[in-house]
């Protein structure tokens, strides 16, 4: 009997995960979906076990709680990590896919198993949004322990800045608003699909996350003017769009010879 329930329930697994599932999740959520439904097909396969063995649960039950409760005590972090796969999966804040920081590593996540979740890391050395080469294993534990940030949580737009100095010399009004209309050109179509997201957002949790609009502050610097711009970017196309919008202000500042650019000079005044 305990044979032929167990290959009843694999058989279930197998159909429901190769017949049913697709039909309701894709890709990422789709591959998390038949793992959940491998572990608790497995789960289903050992009650089925120890009920076929044991017709009295209740002494077993017992010994299981004592031994769980040494298991516990013993292996804290085993635990924990076995513990935060569940709530990874459950809260949905973390899919195959996502890119993440944990404890200041960034990367792609690659993978979240019963124990660890692996992500290709990118950064690193490189300070460029592009896959250093090396795999990180994390256990699962640290969602209990570290401060998780997700880059694409509900919508995968996120805020840049280029600081762009110019002397003292250069018509601090005139600059302003070319690099304002620079800005605006530019990343028009990322403003677009970002405020679309603000409002999946707002569906989400209520209320809006920013006003998604091209932004530019001014401060006073030791060599310059200083104009911080703000943009917003696909989190996989912030270097592409920082990369667009630094090419162009170089090609006005050409066109234009009134526009310098500062950098730390000094000064020396004699009497």
């Amino acid at each position: 009997m305990p044979v032929i329930l167990i290959l009843a329930i694999f058989a279930l697994y197998y159909l429901f995960s190769r017949l049913a599932l697709p039909r309701l999740y894709k890709r990422d959520r789709l591959f998390n979906a038949r793992r959940i439904c491998l572990y608790s097909s497995i789960i289903v396969a050992i009650g089925v076990v120890i009920s076929f063995f044991f017709e009295d649960l209740r002494p077993f039950a017992t010994t299981l709680g004592i031994a769980g409760a040494a298991v516990v005590i013993a292996l804290q972090d085993l635990c924990s990590s076995f513990a935060g796969w569940f709530v990874i999966v459950a809260s949905r804040k973390i899919y195959v896919g996502d890119r993440i920081e944990v404890d200041g590593r960034v990367g792609d996540v690659l993978d979240v198993q019963l124990l660890r979740t692996t992500i290709l890391e990118l950064r690193g050395w490189l300070d460029v949004d592009e896959p250093t080469g090396r795999v990180i294993v994390i256990p699962n534990s640290f969602i209990f322990k570290e401060k998780l940030i997700n880059f694409n949580h509900v919508h995968p737009y996120i805020w840049n800045k280029i600081d762009i100095t110019i002397t003292y010399e250069t018509p601090a009004p005139a600059a302003g608003a070319l690099l304002l209309r620079i800005l605006q050109e530019e990343t028009a179509q990322e403003f677009v699909e970002a405020r679309q997201g603000a409002g999946r957002m707002e569906r989400v949790y209520g209320v809006p996350d920013s006003e998604y609009v091209p932004k530019i502050h001014a401060v006073i610097a030791d060599s310059g003017v200083l104009y911080r711009l703000l943009f917003v970017s696909h989190y996989r196309r912030v270097d592409e769009v920082r990369t667009r919008i630094n090419n162009r202000i170089l090609a006005e500042f050409e066109k234009d010879k009134r526009m310098q650019l500062a950098y730390p000079t000094q000064r020396e005044i004699q009497n």
